[in-house]
């Protein structure tokens, strides 16, 4: 089955606005710095207003340049963007309960294997760096809590950076 899509650029536009538009009011909640320092929602507030721009543009440019161009749409495309979207929404829905460490493990693990990766003795050892490389930069460097997992507390048996820096040196 194929479909076609035209005004693809109008159509991707405005959901990039809409989208632009939903990350800065979700963040416009988010706390000041001290002094009235750029805070936790100023950097994606700036981010989403620069992705407003380039859709406005995007969208304004399409429609002087009037070339209409279609896009044939199959159901082994559409499953390519849709698979990794829901992956990733299943990865964030169970946060809660496998925490960050071990939810983003079985989503990496999930991801590449739909990517094509064959070799587990590949893929396991990078979804376990990975995660904790982004574990330890959160939560050591940057001082973000991440969620924990109620069933798994594995965050909690790992050291801290300052004690695997000391032990090094």
């Amino acid at each position: 089955m194929t479909a076609k899509l035209t005004r693809t650029d109008e159509i991707a536009a405005v959901l990039l606005i809409l989208f632009s538009l939903g990350v800065y009011l979700a963040s416009k909640p988010f706390p000041s710095g001290p002094t009235n320092a750029p805070g936790a929602g100023f950097f994606p507030q700036l981010i989403a207003a620069g992705i407003s721009i380039l859709a406005v543009i995007q969208f304004v440019k399409s429609v002087l340049d009037d070339a209409n161009t279609s896009y044939s749409v199959t159901l082994t495309g559409i499953s390519r963007v849709v698979i990794p979207i829901m992956l990733s929404a299943a990865f964030v829905l169970t946060m809660p309960l496998f925490g960050f460490l071990v939810g983003s493990m079985v989503f990496l693990i999930a991801l590449m294997r739909y990517s094509g990766a064959q070799s587990y003795l590949t893929i396991v050892p990078v979804s376990i760096a990975v995660s904790l490389v982004l574990h330890y930069i959160f939560v050591e460097f940057l001082h973000v809590p991440l969620p924990e997992s109620g069933i798994l507390p594995i965050s909690r048996l790992l050291p801290s950076l300052a004690l695997v820096v000391g032990g090094i040196s």
